[in-house]
């Protein structure tokens, strides 16, 4: 994403989350940012310009601290690959959900760190985690908004083809010839 003074916030704090808090840092003004009606309310409408002009800052420098700050994390950025890493990463994710952090946030760790996991990965992860000791209800509770989290890397995924033959390739003709009929 290319940054402008007509760049929107709201299109600013969809491809960087992170930055919600750095606005913060920069003008108290940018507090009303962290409720997310008026996020995407007055974000859909607002430039860096105008958001400038309301945080008592010059465009060109905000501009210049966003930036700064985006290439800073781009550069931390680094995808874990090693299983085992892969498996912590995942879990502190789901630590940090289950402690109320922003899931906004949390994708934005998740596609920095691990994308591309799969299913049987998150699976791995739920029951270690039960295994350390959450509640198996507290996951089952969750669990909408863990797929919510993965969705994105989930979607990513071809879906598996059964062989002919197979009784869930069975199962599936059946389904689309029972939606034949039922269309």
């Amino acid at each position: 994403m290319e940054l402008n003074p007509n760049t929107k916030i709201d299109d600013l704090l969809t491809q960087y989350p992170f930055l919600l808090e750095f606005l913060i840092t920069l003008s108290p003004k940018f507090k009303n940012l962290k409720n997310p009606v008026v996020r995407k309310t007055m974000g859909k409408v607002a430039t860096l310009k105008k958001a400038a002009a309301i945080g008592g800052l010059k465009v060109d420098d905000l501009i210049s601290k966003l930036s700064a700050e985006i290439s800073q994390a781009s550069a931390s950025k680094e995808s874990v690959t090693d299983p085992k890493e892969r498996q912590e990463a995942l879990k502190q994710i789901i630590r940090d959900l289950h402690d109320g952090k922003d899931m906004e946030v949390l994708k934005q760790k998740f596609r920095e760190l691990v994308h591309g996991v799969e299913a049987t990965e998150i699976a791995k992860m739920e029951q270690a985690l039960m295994n350390e000791g959450l509640p198996a209800e507290e996951i089952k509770r969750l669990c909408d908004v863990h797929v919510e989290l993965f969705k994105e890397a989930l979607e990513e995924q071809d879906l598996p083809k059964p062989p002919p033959g197979h009784p869930i390739h069975t199962f599936m003709k059946e389904n689309r010839a029972s939606e034949k009929i039922m269309s």
